[in-house]
């Protein structure tokens, strides 16, 4: 894909993501005040263009072009906007916590998340391998780890094979072999 193809691509995404999470969201009101969706409608423009009439989505659409590698931005921005967004899709109110379900990354949009996540990251970001060794542990201990979810872990979408797509932070393992 060329860089305009790559820009199309998250640009459509975004779109259709933020379409699909706006009338879920409506509908939920909704369902919990009967009548509250039809308040809260947007005028027909706005299903049109998102990225024009909605601000979270113009932030996903800076999130998704940075993952793909078309703008730099300052690495803090795209990790609040990234932070902001596992928030919005995956927040359990009133807990300020969430779980990202392994389904996400198979998502058009949960893999430009993780491409822009991952990057944002850098070399904070490892292999499950990396960690066992410095960790000092088996892979398959630490692989169990993560599986338990006492180790959180993020899928790397661009990753050539299955080894090496789940990446976990380098700090997290550190804290785990000091007991911190």
């Amino acid at each position: 894909m060329n860089e305009q193809e790559k820009a199309a691509h998250a640009e459509q995404v975004v779109k259709e993501f933020a379409l699909g999470f706006y009338q879920d969201r409506a509908r939920q009101l909704g369902q919990m005040v009967p009548g509250a969706d039809a308040k809260v409608g947007l005028e027909p423009e706005a299903f049109a263009d998102p990225l024009r009439y909605m601000m979270e989505p113009q932030e996903w659409l800076t999130m998704a072009r940075f993952g793909l590698g078309l703008n730099d931005e300052e690495a803090g921005y795209i990790y609040e906007i990234c932070q902001g967004m596992a928030e919005w899709v995956f927040g359990i109110p009133g807990w300020h916590t969430y779980h990202i379900p392994d389904a996400w990354y198979e998502h058009p949009m949960g893999a430009l998340w993780a491409a822009a996540f991952v990057r944002v990251q850098g070399d904070e970001l490892i292999t499950i391998t990396e960690a066992a060794e410095l960790a000092g542990v088996s892979v398959q201990a630490m692989s169990q780890r993560v599986k338990r979810g006492t180790l959180p872990s993020f899928v790397d979408p661009a990753a050539p094979q299955r080894q090496g797509r789940t990446l976990v932070r380098r700090s997290d393992v550190t804290d785990l072999k000091t007991g911190g």
